[in-house]
Formats: structure tokens, sequence, C-alpha cells
């Protein structure tokens, strides 16, 4: 779960949004959070976090990989799945989906955000949205209170900058000379 939140804070999302996803992926994995996971109980058998269903995103992953030259990992589907909302791969959900999703990631809350997602790039059989929703929410409070760094332009709209208090901008100071001395 750790890895999967690092990955995410790597692309620039920001909490609201890493919360979102990870309460997706928890009601899609059934808590595992393992990119090999396989869809239980189904004729045809979804793959991993994002349970590639093999009728929708799975063969759109699988020929991801093979132009990107890359193998079957978390880093790997975190990277398909922000290529989809924030990429090249945007049709695969439909450009006007990603730009909705663009949109309420970096302006939503969190069950706005998780119900966005759900509905516009999940798209499951059974939504279970209460247990989406109440897993981002836990996510998204039991995160740290300073904001993840980004080193996404795109997550920013141009000349915005994000909203540090005194508090968190001490902080994130606070652990960057914290690591200097490690």
């Amino acid at each position: 779960m750790e890895k999967i939140k690092k990955l995410l804070e790597k692309k620039g999302y920001p909490d609201t949004a890493i919360a979102a996803i990870m309460g997706n992926i928890d009601v899609e994995t059934g808590g595992s959070f393992s990119h090999s996971q396989k869809q239980r109980l189904a004729d045809r058998k979804a793959h991993g976090l994002f349970q590639f269903d093999p009728a929708g995103k799975l063969p759109d992953y699988k020929r991801w990989l093979k132009a990107n030259k890359r193998k079957d990992s978390a880093a790997s589907q975190v990277d398909f799945f922000d290529s989809t909302i924030f990429g090249k791969d945007r049709k695969i959900v439909g450009f006007g989906n990603a730009e909705k999703l663009q949109q309420i990631i970096h302006t939503g809350d969190v069950p706005e955000i998780t119900k966005a997602l759900s509905d516009l790039w999940f798209r499951p059989g059974t939504p279970h949205i209460d247990r989406r929703l109440q897993s981002a929410q836990d996510i998204f409070t039991s995160q740290d209170q300073y904001p993840a760094e980004t080193n996404r332009l795109d997550v920013y709209e141009v000349g915005a900058v994000p909203e540090y208090t005194p508090a968190t901008l001490g902080n994130s100071l606070l652990y960057k000379v914290e690591d200097l001395f490690k």
C-alpha cells in the first residue's frame, strides 16, 4: 500500500486524489493492493491494482506494456493509469472523461474524486461506492498532514502555487533538514 502511495506522490497527485485512487484500488483488489491480484468468482478474470478487465482495459494495458517495453508491475500499472488521464493514452478512457478527471483531481475533495474515478475510470459492474468512499476517507485521514511534494507541472494551474500554511511549510523544511543529517 505504501509503495502505491509513493508511486502516486511521485506522479504529483494531491493527497485527496491519492486517497481516492487508493480507496478505489482497495475495493478493486479486496484490500490486497497487489499488482498481480486476479478477480475471484468471475469467468473473465480481471487483473491488477485497477482490475483491468479482459473486455475492457486489459488489452490496452498489454499493448501499452509492449509499446513501452515494460513488464507488468505496480509501477507499470500506475504509469498506465496516469497516462490514460494525463498522458498520450487519454483516448482509452475517452478524451472527455480524461478532461473531467483532470479537472476533478485538481479541484475536488476526496468523495468527489473517488466517485468520479469509479464512474469514469474504474466503471465497476457492482460499484460498492459506499466501501470506496469509506476506504478513501480512511486513507485520507491517515495520511501525513503536510502536502506531498510534486515535480509535476500540470498538477497546478499556470502561475498557481500550492497553499502552504506556516505549520506545513515548517514541517516540510524540517523533514528536509533532518534528511541532511541522516
